[in-house]
Parts: C-alpha cells; sequence; structure tokens
C-alpha cells in the first residue's frame, strides 16, 4: 500500500528543512524517525504495480530515461489529479526513493553554499506548490510526468517520445515547463517534429538549442492568441514545420550579412 505524508506533517518538514541540511546527506532515510508512523503518513488506496527499482547515476550516466519509464510503469493506476499532490511526491523521495534522491540530488557536493542548498532541498525533495514547474521540480514526480505526458500505448514503443523529450534539458524544459507542456497533442506533435527534424532540432550544437527554444517561444505565444489545443495533431505539426523555415531562413539572412533591421524579438537570444 502507498503511503502520503500528512499535510501538517510536509509543512512541519518544510518549515525545519534550512535547519536539517545535514540529514539530507545521510546514507538512510530519517524523516519517519521524526513522528510516529500514524503522525506522519496515511495510507492510500495505490499500490506500486512492481518495485521501484531505480538505475542508480554512475559515470555512464544520470539514467533519466529508464527510471522515469520505471517510475511510471510502477504506478500504473496514479491519475493525474492524484499525481498532483505534493504529499504523494515529498514522501517518495524522503522514503521509499531516498537512495536515488542522494545520488541523483546529493545536498552539500561541489562547494555548494548554504543558500543553494536549502534551494536544492526544497525544489527536489519537496513540491512547493502543485504547478507545472514546481511538479518536474521535485526528483520523484518529474520523472513519473514526463513519462506520463509522452506515453503512447499505440506506438511499437510507448516511451519512443520519451526520449526524445529527455534528449536534451533544454527540450525537457522547453517542453515541460511551458504551458503547453501540459496539452498531449502540442507536446506529442512538438516531439515528433524535433524526431523528424533532428538533423536541424538535435544534431546541431548550440544552433539546435537555439531553434527549440525558438519554436518553444512561438507556440507558447500561439497559445495565448488562439485555443491551439484544439486543433489536431498534424495541424499543429504543421505550424511548427512552417515556422521552423522561418526560423532557418532567418538564420541564413543573418548569414549572408544581409540582416533587415528587424529580424523580429522572436528571434533574439533568450
Amino acid at each position: 500500500m502507498i503511503k502520503i505524508f500528512r499535510e501538517h506533517f510536509v509543512e512541519k518538514l518544510t518549515k525545519e528543512a534550512c535547519n536539517r541540511l545535514s540529514l539530507y546527506q545521510r546514507p538512510e532515510s530519517w524523516v519517519i524517525s521524526q513522528a510516529s508512523g500514524s503522525e506522519a503518513s496515511i495510507e492510500t488506496g495505490l499500490h506500486f504495480r512492481e518495485d521501484l527499482d531505480f538505475i542508480m547515476p554512475d559515470a555512464q550516466g544520470l539514467h533519466d530515461l529508464e527510471n522515469s519509464m520505471r517510475v511510471h510503469r510502477s504506478l500504473p493506476k496514479l491519475s493525474r489529479l492524484q499525481a498532483r499532490d505534493p504529499r504523494l511526491w515529498t514522501r517518495l523521495a524522503h522514503v521509499e526513493c531516498w537512495e536515488y534522491m542522494i545520488k541523483r540530488w546529493p545536498v552539500g557536493q561541489n562547494g555548494e553554499n548554504e543558500k543553494s542548498q536549502i534551494n536544492k532541498v526544497l525544489s527536489r525533495y519537496f513540491v512547493r506548490q502543485s504547478q507545472s514547474r514546481a511538479l518536474l521540480r521535485n526528483g520523484i514526480s518529474r520523472l513519473w510526468w514526463i513519462a506520463e505526458l509522452t506515453f503512447d500505448p499505440m506506438r511499437d514503443n510507448p516511451y519512443e517520445l520519451t526520449s526524445v523529450l529527455l534528449s536534451t534539458l533544454d527540450i525537457t524544459q522547453t517542453i515541460m515547463e511551458r504551458n503547453f507542456g501540459r496539452s498531449n497533442s502540442i507536446a506529442t506533435a512538438f516531439l515528433e517534429i524535433i524526431q523528424l527534424r533532428r538533423d536541424l532540432l538535435l544534431d546541431q550544437g548550440n544552433a539546435s538549442r537555439m531553434r527549440v527554444r525558438k519554436l518553444g517561444k512561438f507556440i507558447n505565444m500561439q497559445g495565448g492568441m488562439s485555443v491551439i489545443d484544439m486543433l489536431k495533431k498534424d495541424e499543429i505539426k504543421r505550424l511548427l514545420e512552417a515556422q521552423l523555415e522561418v526560423i532557418i531562413s532567418a538564420e541564413q539572412t543573418v548569414s549572408s550579412g544581409n540582416t533587415p533591421e528587424e529580424i523580429s524579438e522572436e528571434y533574439d537570444a533568450e
């Protein structure tokens, strides 16, 4: 049976976090010892389908893709509404997933000052708000949400787009931390364009990074001007393809030395 922290216990841990930084460097979870089980947690009607067996970060990499799939598969009946509950992710980060957390998000290493340590604890081990950005900062909820928003059971590999999303940190942030990341049709269209045009959007280093950011800014602006999430996926893809052509054309104009006075603020480096 999966447990969640009680709200008052989360509040207590949050308030005392700045005075407990040394505890976040311990190899074993210490949180439950701060209160009796009944005071700290309550049971839910959820169960893990399989154990949360993480691949620990090592010299080969962070293994976010593999761990995202594992967390998602282990919670098949978790609804998106339930997945917005800070009590769930705070409990998992502090108890069941503690070993993974201290290796993926270690506190007090590499010369971190106290302020940086506090910010890391509050953002990675807690969920300070139930908004998308906060959920994508918590060390465990981010793994579930990344997989949830890209999972497609109709594909041969249902996590195919999850791997695209995690290709680079910039792609992850551009899609997940913008409002349109909450729309499956928009996020899927965006990722399919990246997959289709990886030569332009993945394989050219900083140039690819800036193009992804420009496309993200463009589609986010479109969402503010129209009900873009009412469009079909293929219609959104056509919008993105057309805008990518505009971006490439602007780059060619710049490289030719014939830059018009305004190539538009949209193409300024953010």
